[in-house]
């Protein structure tokens, strides 16, 4: 069995565990940058969602965030934002090829690369807070072994 055996069989058939109350939840993380996690993570959405289901990117890569840059896309707004308390999460998505919904995170933004606890475990509660909104949660770390990596793969 290939690393990639369980992928491939959830793309194919999506539906088997779509449309619970909580979405299906996949981390994309490796310890060492430039080896495709953002591109997995980019088309294993756009895949997805060409099959129906309902998909929201978390670009997790804090500090150095790309899937924007990848699709093109200029957000307005980032997790920056929503960490200042400027904005909510649900306000800083930006519409992605297939209706996918993500969340950019911010690029070049020291104190995003730097979260504490309590930051991180407010994230991941905001995240919580989108259950019904999707029916797979797809997060895209950063590489190594970072606090915030590992917080956001547990």
């Amino acid at each position: 069995m290939d690393q990639a055996k369980k992928l491939r069989e959830l793309v194919k058939n999506p539906t088997a565990n779509s449309r619970l109350s909580a979405p299906r939840i996949i981390t994309v993380a490796s310890g060492k940058g430039g080896v495709g996690k953002t591109n997995l993570v980019t088309n294993l959405a756009i895949a997805l969602a060409q099959k129906g289901q309902r998909v929201i990117v978390f670009d997790a890569d804090l500090g150095m965030a790309n899937i924007d840059v990848l699709l093109g896309i200029v957000p307005k707004y980032s997790l920056y934002d929503v960490l200042e308390g400027k904005k909510e999460l649900g306000e800083v998505f930006v519409k992605g090829p297939f209706n996918i919904k993500i969340v950019p995170g911010g690029s070049g933004i020291q104190e995003l690369a730097n979260l504490d606890y309590y930051q991180r475990e407010r994230l991941v509660k905001n995240l919580r807070s989108l259950n019904n909104n999707a029916d797979f949660l797809l997060i895209d770390t950063s590489a190594g072994i970072s606090r915030n990596v590992l917080g956001f793969a547990s």
